[in-house]
């Protein structure tokens, strides 16, 4: 994904499916300056993890 799209979505009002390698995710925020996302796994909320937006896909 890239970082425009990626501001798109969170500016979504709708939710939009993302996965990170596979996984559904909820992005918090996004690092304009590392290029990463807050990310966290839909199954998993506690799980935080900071992850390049270019792994992140959408589906």
């Amino acid at each position: 994904m890239d970082s425009e799209r990626l501001k798109e979505i969170l500016r979504e009002k709708k939710k939009i499916e993302v996965h990170f390698h596979g996984t559904p995710v909820w992005i918090k925020k996004f690092d304009s300056c590392s290029q990463t996302a807050l990310v966290h796994s839909i199954l998993n909320p506690v799980h935080q993890m900071q992850v390049k937006v270019d792994d992140l896909k959408e589906v």
